[in-house]
């Protein structure tokens, strides 16, 4: 390798439908950007969303109390719901007194559909309190949990500067917040007002909440959260697994290709104000070495492309593509599926990979090559008799 100002030796990866077909190939990316930082992966509205929450959560640490206040108060315990369901237990019983006293045939027909009303309607007010607390036992452990916008952590979205979905995202988040009772206002300052419950003509329990149009609870909630994985966790064990680092932590000197040509020409002198001097050489990895690790990340980003097969994994994959496509002309535009198991199209796939690729390269070899610092061992004078 000539030196840190050309292109190290990197990996890309070409895939034809389900095979994999990998080739070492000079990615064109310079070593100072192969290392990239956690923050220059994001693409930029991963990053607006990351920012927007950590300033709402510093937001709320002065009104955690009021917010603890809430939850236990939110919900099936909620004013809102109380009067809901009294409603319909008041029509039931107002219909039924004048069913018991009418003897005019519309009257009694007209009571009598009431009355089965109020009762679909309490039946499924019963049914949504049963699973609302089910949903409810769980979230707000799930907010306490988790960390937001970050590897491994809970994708919240942001209302504005970024795509169509992750607006969606936001959207569920913030619906979900306010039902337990700790969504700030648009300010920041102020929790929002409890979200207001009332059942349509059907009996579905829906949800009225300041910024969107009235919901369906359920819906809302039954929505799984949004999560980023942390690809680089499996990739870790295999990394260990293959054996490829010494106990220096170096890539081992038996995945070097000391033949390297260029070996030489990458090499600088040193001389410290001992005069003490030093060579440091740039020992490329192997090509073999670097094709068999591509290989071994790609075999985990297959399994998880096949274990697609829902609306939930296709979110948590867009979530983590955000996080680590770096900033350029396609990284913010959204993945797209081809079947109703979710998969992605053959181009989504190839996105995800390219991006995952380097990072993973990056994250476990590096720039493509091993410093190695040599002392060099100062001439002696020959001897000279008298």
């Amino acid at each position: 390798m000539a030196s840190k100002n050309n292109a190290p030796q990197t990996i890309i990866a070409a895939q034809s439908e389900r095979s994999v077909e990998l080739m070492v190939q000079n990615a064109g990316v310079q070593a100072a950007n192969v290392k990239n930082s956690s923050l220059n992966r994001e693409t930029k509205q991963f990053t607006y969303s990351r920012k927007f929450i950590d300033k709402q959560q510093l937001k709320t640490l002065a009104l955690e109390q009021e917010m603890k206040t809430n939850i236990e108060k939110s919900g099936v315990k909620s004013d809102s719901f109380f009067h809901m369901a009294m409603s319909n237990i008041d029509n039931k019983d107002y219909w039924g007194r004048i069913l018991d006293n009418a003897n005019d045939k519309e009257v009694r027909a007209e009571a009598s559909y009431n009355i089965s009303q109020a009762v679909k309607k309490e039946n499924k007010a019963t049914v949504f309190a049963a699973a609302f607390k089910g949903w409810m036992a769980v979230y707000p452990k799930e907010l306490q949990d988790n960390t937001f916008n970050k590897i491994g952590g809970m994708y919240s979205g942001a209302p504005e500067n970024v795509g169509k979905w992750s607006k969606n995202v936001y959207k569920n988040f913030y619906i979900k917040n306010a039902l337990v009772g700790v969504q700030l206002n648009k300010a920041g300052d102020k929790i929002l007002k409890p979200v207001s419950y009332y059942q349509d003509d059907e009996g579905t329990v829906m949800g009225e909440v300041i910024g969107y149009k009235d919901f369906n609870i359920l819906t809302e909630v039954m929505k799984q959260p949004v999560m980023i994985a942390n690809l680089n966790k499996e990739l870790r064990k295999r990394f260990i697994a293959m054996g490829y680092r010494g106990d220096n932590g170096m890539i081992k000197d038996e995945y070097l290709n000391f033949s390297d040509p260029n070996i030489e020409k990458s090499s600088k002198i040193m001389t410290n104000p001992s005069g003490v001097q030093t060579i440091t050489r740039q020992i490329p990895i192997m090509s073999s070495a670097s094709s068999n690790w591509i290989k071994a990340a790609d075999q985990v980003l297959a399994g998880v492309f096949s274990a697609l097969s829902d609306k939930s994994g296709f979110d948590n994959i867009q979530a983590t593509y955000l996080s680590i496509a770096g900033e350029d002309k396609t990284s913010d535009e959204p993945l797209t599926y081809m079947n109703s198991k979710y998969q992605l199209s053959p181009e989504s796939e190839q996105r995800v990979r390219r991006v995952y690729l380097k990072n993973a390269y990056a994250d476990f070899m590096g720039h493509g090559y091993v410093e190695k610092k040599e002392f060099i061992q100062p001439k002696v004078a020959p001897h000279q008799t008298a």
